[in-house]
């Protein structure tokens, strides 16, 4: 079916279907904002058109670069420019991060995301090249996403080369944010290179399975920084990551890997944090160069591989600072560790040769580091999801801890 006769079918079951609408753009150029018409239809205008309509939509996109060249009018804060704003329930799809990438060519942060009802999924894309200090009428937050919406799902997705005071990659600070398959990849920022999660009103919960991140740099926080400092009224985060790898991010005073503060609440489970840095330029007496707890934040180390992380000659703690349990775990205890503490009934395994991989493509939608033969992290998990995060089948039990299953059933 040609792609004339598609948008003209789908835009006549637009009509006729009152619950939903599909749009899909017919250009890859961001002209100045008008109707989303069957032949003539940009980014920027089907979300528009999607924003217009009660419900939750779809925007279909195609093989190529949906580049914004919309430059952010001072005062304004909608979809007309800069930002991509979606402010309704709707799902937008690529074909996948290699083929669908959306450019913010560095006139703004990507998206903002506000949606209050009903759920808003960004799934098949690459969104990359966000600013969000290139307009000063916002908050420096958020350089790839800015998200506020109730319900945000991110699937499938590549978030990459983006920059933020806050949230080098997302800001997240909504209700519920989920991220599955994705990849937060070289990202900057000064707190939360990769992710920077905050307090609100209602208790934000973000969810990340069977994901990457890595290549992020902060002075904050490098990978990932939930940071619970709240309000009046507003309530500190929580965040759980399963099955997920964080790895070879740095940040230039402390944190490396994963920041939990200010009453977070920050559970890793079956994960690996890997190769991380703190004090990366040696000069700032950072803190751990794989976890950081501190604060009143809880953090839960679950069936996880705390392996191979490193701090600058001015700073300590390689692995991690602060308190945590660790039930099933492996932690790294080369190099000198004073300022981490494990507490509860299960304690970690600790080693000074975890006999882990690189970073690498091992299979599966993102990438990931391997066990290697002989790993003491082989068979001590608790318990496990019944898939890796390549979706390798996982035993019922005595399952390896970290993000990659060696085993098998």
């Amino acid at each position: 079916m040609s792609t004339l006769v598609s948008c003209v079918l789908l835009a006549a079951a637009a009509v006729t279907n009152a619950g939903a609408a599909t749009f899909e753009p017919t250009r890859l150029d961001d002209p100045p904002r008008g109707k989303c018409k069957p032949r003539d239809c940009s980014l920027r205008e089907a979300i528009e058109a999607a924003n217009d309509r009660v419900g939750r939509d779809r925007i279909l996109l195609d093989k190529g670069t949906y580049r914004m060249e919309q430059v952010p009018v001072p005062g304004t804060a909608s979809n007309k420019d800069g930002q991509f704003y979606p402010s309704d329930g709707v799902t937008i799809r690529g074909l996948g991060p290699r083929k669908t990438k959306i450019d913010a060519n560095h006139l703004d942060r990507a998206f903002s995301v506000a949606t209050l009802a009903p759920k808003t999924v960004i799934e098949g894309v690459t969104i990359r090249e966000g600013d969000a200090s290139a307009d000063p009428e916002h908050p420096n937050a958020g350089g790839g996403l800015f998200i506020t919406g109730e319900d945000v799902v991110l699937r499938d997705v590549v978030v990459k080369d983006n920059q933020a005071q806050f949230g080098g990659g997302i800001k997240a600070a909504g209700d519920q944010l989920t991220i599955v398959n994705s990849t937060i990849i070289v990202n900057q920022g000064q707190e939360g290179g990769g992710i920077d999660l905050r307090a609100n009103f209602v208790q934000p919960d973000v969810q990340i399975r069977s994901s990457t991140i890595s290549g992020n740099t902060a002075q904050n926080g490098g990978g990932v920084m939930v940071d619970g400092t709240a309000a009046g009224g507003q309530v500190a985060p929580i965040l759980f990551v399963e099955n997920s790898t964080i790895a070879l991010n740095f940040a230039f005073t402390s944190a490396g890997g994963v920041a939990g503060g200010q009453n977070a609440i920050v559970v890793l489970d079956n994960t690996t944090v890997a190769s991380n840095g703190a004090d990366a330029d040696g000069v700032g007496g950072g803190l751990a160069g794989g976890i950081f707890q501190g604060n009143n934040a809880s953090f839960q180390l679950t069936d996880s591989v705390l392996a191979l992380n490193t701090v600058g000659d001015s700073g300590s703690g390689p692995a991690c600072h602060g308190e945590f349990e660790g039930a099933g775990s492996l932690v790294d205890a080369s190099g000198s560790n004073p300022n981490c503490n494990f507490v509860g009934l299960f304690q970690p395994d600790t080693t000074t040769t975890p006999m882990i991989g690189s970073l690498e493509d091992n299979g599966g939608p993102t990438k990931t580091i391997k066990l290697l033969s002989g790993s003491p992290a082989i068979g001590i998990a608790l318990g496990c999801p019944n898939k890796d995060q390549r979706g390798k089948p996982r035993p019922d039990t005595g399952c390896d801890a970290g993000a990659f299953e060696r085993k098998g059933p």
